[in-house]
């Protein structure tokens, strides 16, 4: 492995917030000349208070995920969706580099829980497969009860904190200036994308590649056979043997089970649409955000009464 100080280091970070676009923008970032974004998307480095979903046990191992940026990137960067969220990462991204610039997507809280609620079932860190239900579990989760059996984190179980951005938002501007941070609302992306595309690219200073294609990204899916999703999570001992067994004969590497890995998640995947929530359930989940949104609107000087809606 090369010594840090000769590793590229990344310089850019999309914060969050999860289901709110990330991906996709991380997607098409990746795609321009100048970008290196990080494989994994999320490596959670810097969020130290979710060790669950920290994929690089170590400084040494987080850099080596950007050994793939070449000299013609400026812009070396991560998407991990928890770190607007995380009480620690922000400060820590500050410390490692306080000229770094970061983006943070919002989506009307909502959507964005329900959203979040289907991901986290699909992840196996949820298993109440009703979203009011999950909604109204809320309570007895913090205090340790019912937390499914695969999940990283109880902490993104607690949905409408996870959609409190006001608190994030202030969080993030208490260590870096606002020059250095764009928020991005999930509506405008939606509408214009391009336009929003070319607006980071600015914020970036990065010179546009007159990308006028963009292909939808991480659309709503559900698992095939929730066994295999079981099996993939947990690695009981019979699989463990029997990957040993096939690298000893075959000279297979850690990579290659990770590709493999990949592969079947893949295809134990199965895209649809999402079943809507009711008027009355809308109406229920938009009243528990009516303050937060009043806070959020204070704070960025902007209107969002589409999300009381």
């Amino acid at each position: 492995m090369q010594k840090k100080e000769n590793m590229p280091k990344p310089n850019f970070f999309i914060v969050g917030a999860p289901k709110c676009g990330t991906t996709a923008l991380a997607a098409y970032l990746g795609d321009h000349p100048q970008v290196f974004m990080s494989t994994p998307k999320e490596p959670h480095y810097f969020a130290d208070d979710f060790p669950g979903y920290q994929f690089a046990p170590d400084l040494d191992g987080y850099l080596s995920l950007f050994l793939g940026a070449n000299s013609d990137a400026r812009v070396v960067g991560e998407a991990s969706v928890y770190y607007l969220y995380s009480k620690t990462a922000v400060a820590n991204i500050k410390a490692y580099d306080p000229d770094a610039r970061l983006v943070a997507m919002l989506r009307n809280p909502v959507d964005m829980v329900h959203s979040l609620h289907a991901q986290l079932l699909f992840t196996l860190n949820e298993n109440e497969p009703d979203f009011m239900t999950a909604w109204g579990l809320q309570g007895d989760r913090l205090e340790g009860k019912f937390i499914p059996k695969y999940c990283k984190d109880s902490a993104m179980l607690q949905y409408q904190a996870v959609a409190s951005y006001t608190e994030q938002l202030k969080r993030l501007y208490n260590h870096f200036p606002k020059e250095q941070v764009k928020v991005i609302l999930f509506d405008d992306f939606k509408d214009d994308v391009r336009h929003v595309y070319e607006d980071v690219l600015d914020f970036l200073t990065l010179d546009s590649d007159r990308r006028t294609s963009f292909d939808v990204v991480n659309a709503s899916h559900v698992r095939r056979c929730k066994l295999l999703s079981v099996l993939l999570r947990a690695k009981p001992k019979p699989i463990r043997q029997l990957w040993a067994m096939v690298k000893k004969h075959t000279g297979a590497t850690a990579e290659t089970g990770q590709k493999i890995g990949r592969w079947l998640e893949k295809s134990n995947t199965r895209y649809q649409g999402r079943e809507s929530l009711t008027k009355d359930e809308r109406a229920i989940i938009a009243a528990s955000f009516k303050e937060e949104i009043n806070m959020l609107e204070n704070l960025l000087d902007r209107s969002f009464e589409s999300w009381r809606s």
